[in-house]
Order: structure tokens, then sequence, then C-alpha cells
């Protein structure tokens, strides 16, 4: 009786978001899964054009880290002004990585992804991170289409079999 009651008063909830989202599309990059997983491959990849994929109206967040490495540190910094330079908003853990270790990143996307869920008609999310398949399903819940966006042979099969659509990098 009380879920009935909580899954007609979300779908309804559900239903008045969908009719006021502002952008019609918002794309969240796991920084670090991205850099990684092109890496893996010995690839870069072009951020002006996967930031057109929402257009001039659209929203775009980049999630990273900053490196423990000073000298890493500093060159990383260049590459996230560029970013800020180019439209996107740039989102970083509260706690600085460590040496081997990142914290906070999943989140930080997961949050991204469901606050753009609210936001936008559909959101690209640039990640394999299997961790994300949760967040993904609720992005889904709240009324978005979900595109997973990531390297090839990167993905991890949960995250695949939640996204409403995958495509390769």
């Amino acid at each position: 009786m009380l879920t009935d009651t909580l899954t007609d008063t979300l779908s309804t909830h559900n239903e008045a978001v969908a009719e006021h989202r502002p952008y019609e599309g918002a794309i969240v990059v796991d920084g670090p899964n991205l850099y990684f997983g092109l890496k893996e491959e010995g690839r870069s990849i072009e951020y002006a054009a996967l930031r057109s994929l929402v257009g001039e109206g659209g929203k775009a967040i980049y999630v990273s880290f900053t490196s423990p490495d000073p000298a890493k540190a500093q060159k990383h910094e260049r590459f996230l002004h560029a970013l800020r330079q180019g439209g996107w908003e740039v989102r970083m853990p509260l706690e600085p990585a460590r040496w081997g270790r990142e914290k906070g990143i999943d989140v930080l996307v997961a949050i991204a992804l469901l606050e753009m869920a609210l936001l936008a008609k559909t959101v690209y999310l640039v990640s394999g991170d299997g961790d994300l398949a949760p967040a993904v399903r609720a992005a889904k819940e709240l009324g978005a289409k979900v595109v997973v966006l990531a390297p090839q042979g990167v993905i991890a099969r949960t995250l695949a079999q939640e996204a409403d659509e995958v495509q390769f990098l």
C-alpha cells in the first residue's frame, strides 16, 4: 500500500519535472576514468567536440581531482583552466588525491548525473565505471534518457546494461 503511494507520487513528480527541463542535453565526464581509458588505448580526445554534443544551450560538467605531484598538478591545472574557458563546469572533491588514490570522484559524478537528470532530457555520461550503474538507474527513474559514452573496451557490463544507449568514443 505504502509502496504504491510512493510510486504514484514519484511518477507524478517525474512527469512535472520532465515538462520543465531547461536543457535538451547535458554531459557529465568522469575525468579520471576517461583519461586512463584513453591513455590505455594510446588516444586523446577533443573536449570541444565532446562539449558540442549538448550544444550551446546544454550543460557540461567535468569531474576531476588534483594530482599530489606538484609538476603534474600545475599541468593539470592548465588543462582544467582550458576546460573552464571552453564552457565546462569543473567539479573536484573536497579532499585532494593521495599517491595512487583518488577519492570522491564516483560520488561527485553520481551527484552531477542526478542533478542533470532533473534538468535535461538527455544526459551523456562519459565513463565506463560500473560503480555508476545505480546512479544511471536512478537518473532514468527521474525521467532522463542516459547515454553512456566510453572508450572502446573500457565499460563495465553493469553500466552498459543500465544505460538507454552506449556509444564508444
